[in-house]
Parts: C-alpha cells; sequence; structure tokens
C-alpha cells in the first residue's frame, strides 16, 4: 500500500475538532477535513490507516485526498496511487 506523507508545523497546538471547524471554515467538506487532520496528525499513513483514523469511509478516503491536492492543500501527489 502506498504511504503518504505531508510534512506540516503550526506555530500553536490545536486538537482535532478545532482543526477540522477551521477546515470546514475555509471550505472544505466534512470528510475533507476529517482525512486532511487525520494526515496531519499521523503524518505517514496508508489509505487504510487514514480510514480507520479519519472515520472516512475507506472507498472516499481516495477521492478527499484528490479533492485536497485540487483544492491545494496536497502536493499534488498525496492521492496519487492510493489504494481505498
Amino acid at each position: 500500500t502506498r504511504e503518504l506523507n505531508v510534512p506540516v508545523s503550526f506555530g500553536h497546538h490545536m486538537d482535532s475538532s478545532e482543526l477540522r471547524r477551521v477546515l470546514r471554515d475555509a471550505g472544505l467538506s466534512k470528510y475533507q477535513s476529517q482525512t486532511c487532520t487525520a494526515l496531519l496528525r499521523l503524518g505517514t499513513a496508508s489509505a487504510t490507516e487514514l480510514a480507520d483514523a479519519s472515520g472516512v469511509p475507506a472507498a472516499r478516503v481516495s477521492g478527499a485526498l484528490r479533492d485536497l491536492d485540487e483544492k491545494g492543500y496536497g502536493d499534488g501527489t498525496t492521492a496519487a496511487g492510493v489504494d481505498a
């Protein structure tokens, strides 16, 4: 399974629910914000691990990652080759 890796640095610590709220306010969908938050928390994860950690159905993880890439929240390769 392909691994996903997103380097991130925050100026202050934010809990997951606060980060999801900020991402939703920025226009992300529920699944996109849950996927992004879980990926930031895990750093590196397979699609299955990401689905388990985010609560997003496994069949929707690849789409959420692709949407995040399209919105500029990924590096353009985040969703490439991910098996849901």
